[in-house]
C-alpha cells in the first residue's frame, strides 16, 4: 500500500537556542564527480542546501542549527538517480542530526548509501540502525532501477515485489528500533514517520516507553495530539464538525450531509497514488451517488499559490462533485489536523448520522467491499411523488429516468387529463434515488428530483408562454419538501 507521509523533516521546535557551529567531514573513495549536497530545514523559511566540495577525498560543510535538525547528504550523482519517464527517481540520502559535535561519514560510493558515521551519542544511534538498513536501502534501489528498465510489466513486477521485501524488513528494523532505545531522539523520529504503521493503541503505547526527557519535547507532544485528535475521530466517532469554501465559493459544512453516506478523499495534486487513485473513485460515483453516497474532495496543496494547479486537476481527472481546497481557509478550519490525516490519499466514510464508519489510508480495495457489503443490505421502502402539471394540456408524456447501479431505468407516467399523476419509486434505505421527470410535449423540459425513501412529497409544474412562444416552467415542492430542502433541485433545459 503506497503512502506518502507528512512528516519529510522534523524539526525540533524547542530549540530556539542554536548550538556552536558543527562541522559535518566527508571522506569518499571511488570518487567520480558525484555532486554531493547537505540538505536541512531552516525555520519556515524551507530548505538550505549548501554544496560539499570534494578535494583529494574528503570534503566538510560547518553549520549552525538548532538541536535535532534532520540533516540529509544528498548524492546527485548519475548512478543515484534513476530516470522514469519525464520524471527522476532519487536514490537514498545519509541521515544526520545536529547534536552540536563534528561528525564525520565515510562512504564508498560505488556502495552508496552504505558509510559509517561517527559523531555525538546520536550519530552513534544512527550508524547503529544504518549500519542495518542502508545494504537493504541500496538493495531495493537497485531493485527499483531493475522495474523501471524491466522490458515486460511481468518482469517489472518480480523486481517490485523483491523491492517491497526489502522494504518490509528496513521497516521491521526501524520499528524494533523504538523500544530497543527509548532514550534516543532517533526513536522519536522514527516514531513520528510510523504514525500509519500500527493501530493508534498501539503507536499510543510505543509513544508512552519514550524516556521523559523525550515525551517533553514539542515534537513528543505533537505525537500525543495526534493521538487524542486520531481517537476522537476513530470508527464509531463522531466526525467533526467542518466549514469550509468549496471551488466555487459555496460554504460546505458537515451538517449539509445529515442523513446521507458521505465519502470523503483526502488527496493532493502533487500525490502520486492520489492522481491514480481517481479514475476508480470517479466509477463508485458514478456507481453509488444515484444511490445517495454523496462525495466531497479536500486538497491539500501547501499553498493557496497552488489554487490554478488544482483546479486544472480537478478538470483533467473528472471530479464532478464538490471539491475543497484545504489551504484556502487553513487557519479557521484545517480538514487535514481535524481528521487526524497523515498521509495521502486517505479516505474517510461518515455514516448517516455523522459518525465515522471507515478509514483507509493509501491505495487500497477495501472501500469496494465496505460501499457494497452497505448498499447491498439497504432495505428498500417506497418513495411516493403526487403532482400536477398545469401546463399539460394532454399533449405531452411525462418520462422518467432513474439512476441505478446498473444505469439508467425509464418509466412513463401515466398523466390524466387533468393534469395529476402519481409515482412511485423504491429507494434503498438510507438513500435517495435521483430521477429526472421530463415533461415531453411541445418543449423540452427537464426537472432534477431526489426522492427519499419512505416518504411522500407532492409537486406542481407550473407554466406560461414567453412572448417568443415558448414555454418556461417551474416547478414546486410541498408536503416533506420546501423551497430550502437539501434533497431537492431542479432546473430547465
Amino acid at each position: 500500500m503506497k503512502k506518502i507521509l507528512l512528516s519529510a523533516l522534523l524539526i525540533s521546535l524547542c530549540a530556539a537556542i542554536h548550538l556552536n557551529a558543527q562541522t559535518i567531514k566527508i571522506h569518499v573513495s571511488n570518487y567520480h564527480n558525484e555532486p554531493l549536497m547537505l540538505v536541512y530545514m531552516v525555520g519556515s523559511d524551507g530548505l538550505e542546501r549548501k554544496e560539499i566540495k570534494i578535494e583529494n577525498n574528503q570534503g566538510s560543510v560547518t553549520v549552525t542549527l538548532p538541536l535535532y535538525t534532520q540533516m540529509s547528504i544528498i548524492n546527485r550523482g548519475e548512478k543515484n538517480n534513476i530516470k522514469a519517464g519525464q520524471g527522476i527517481i532519487p536514490g537514498e540520502s545519509i541521515m544526520l542530526f545536529a547534536e552540536g559535535k563534528d561528525i564525520t561519514v565515510n562512504v564508498d560510493m560505488d556502495k552508496w548509501p552504505v558509510c559509517t558515521i561517527k559523531g555525538g551519542p546520536l550519530a552513534a544511534d544512527c550508524m547503529k540502525l544504518w549500519s542495518r538498513t542502508a545494504p537493504l536501502k541500496a538493495q531495493a534501489f537497485e531493485m527499483t532501477g531493475k522495474s523501471v528498465a524491466a522490458t515486460n510489466e511481468a518482469e517489472s513486477k518480480k523486481y517490485m515485489a523483491e523491492r517491497e521485501v526489502l522494504r518490509g524488513k528496513i521497516s521491521a528494523m526501524e520499528e524494533q528500533f523504538v523500544p530497543d532505545n527509548p532514550h534516543s531522539y532517533l526513536s522519536l523520529h522514527l516514531l513520528s514517520g510510523q504514525r500509519n504503521t500500527f493501530e493508534i493503541e498501539e503507536f499510543e503505547r510505543r509513544l508512552n516507553l519514550l524516556g521523559v526527557k523525550l515525551k517533553a519535547l514539542p515534537e513528543a507532544v505533537e505525537l500525543a495530539g495526534f493521538i487524542s485528535t486520531k481517537k476522537s475521530t476513530a470508527i464509531g466517532c463522531a466526525a467533526p464538525a467542518f466549514e469550509k469554501m468549496d471551488k466555487e465559493g459555496k460554504v460546505v459544512k458537515l451538517s449539509d450531509y445529515k442523513g446521507s453516506y458521505l465519502l470523503i478523499d483526502f488527496w493532493g495534486t502533487w500525490c502520486g497514488p492520489c492522481r491514480n487513485s481517481h479514475p476508480h473513485l470517479v466509477e463508485l460515483y458514478r456507481k453509488y451517488s444515484p444511490l445517495g453516497l454523496r462525495f466531497l474532495n479536500v486538497a491539500q496543496e501547501g499553498s493557496v499559490q497552488s489554487r490554478q494547479r488544482w483546479v486544472d486537476a480537478i478538470a483533467q481527472d473528472k471530479l464532478e462533485w464538490t471539491q475543497i481546497l484545504n489551504d484556502q481557509g487553513i487557519d479557521k478550519c484545517n480538514m487535514v489536523s481535524l481528521f487526524a490525516v497523515t498521509a495521502f490519499p486517505t479516505k474517510i466514510l461518515i455514516s448517516p448520522n455523522g459518525k465515522v464508519v471507515s478509514r483507509i489510508v493509501g491505495e487500497d480495495a477495501d472501500i469496494d467491499s465496505i460501499l457494497l457489503g452497505i448498499f447491498k443490505n439497504a432495505v428498500a421502502k417506497k418513495a411516493v411523488l403526487n403532482g400536477t402539471i398545469d401546463c399539460y394540456m394532454g399533449t405531452g408524456n411525462l418520462l422518467c429516468v432513474s439512476e441505478s447501479a446498473t444505469g439508467p431505468v425509464y418509466d412513463t407516467i401515466k398523466v390524466d387529463p387533468s393534469g395529476a399523476f402519481v409515482f412511485e419509486r423504491d429507494c434503498p434505505n438510507p438513500f435517495m434515488a435521483k430521477v429526472y421527470l421530463e415533461f415531453l410535449g411541445r418543449d423540452r423540459c427537464v426537472y432534477e428530483v431526489y426522492m427519499v425513501n419512505g416518504s411522500t412529497a407532492d409537486i406542481a409544474i407550473t407554466g406560461a408562454r414567453d412572448k417568443a412562444g415558448k414555454m418556461v416552467t417551474d416547478i414546486h415542492f410541498s408536503g416533506e419538501y420546501s423551497a430550502e430542502s437539501e434533497f431537492v433541485k431542479n432546473y430547465s433545459k
